[in-house]
């Protein structure tokens, strides 16, 4: 077994801005940044070889559509803006109330 000592993964900053428009009573849009600051890990009280401390931007842009009183279809897609950042990140989710006691 591999003792790897006390590992402290790096701590993060983050800072977020955003901005949300509806056109009309069904459609409304978003645009957003998300930044984060990522510091080194550390091992055993030092700072371990190999690790560099992360910039991490993300620009955000995303819409709604709310098709019922009961269901909506967000589309979000997210754009790396710095190296470290993924290129680009896609999400679709349909939330659905429901009413459980009526």
């Amino acid at each position: 077994v591999l003792n790897a000592g006390r590992v402290d993964a790096g701590d993060v900053i983050g800072a977020s801005l955003g901005f949300g428009l509806s056109l009309n009573d069904s459609f409304s849009v978003l645009l957003s940044y998300d930044h984060s600051y990522v510091f080194q890990t550390r091992r055993n009280g030092g700072v371990m070889s190999g690790s560099t401390p992360l910039q991490i931007g993300t620009l955000g842009l995303g819409g709604t559509w709310r098709t019922s009183p009961r269901t909506s279809y967000s589309l979000f897609v997210g754009i790396g803006v710095t190296d470290d950042a993924p290129d680009v990140s896609v999400s679709l989710r349909v939330p659905v109330t429901f009413d459980l006691f009526r």
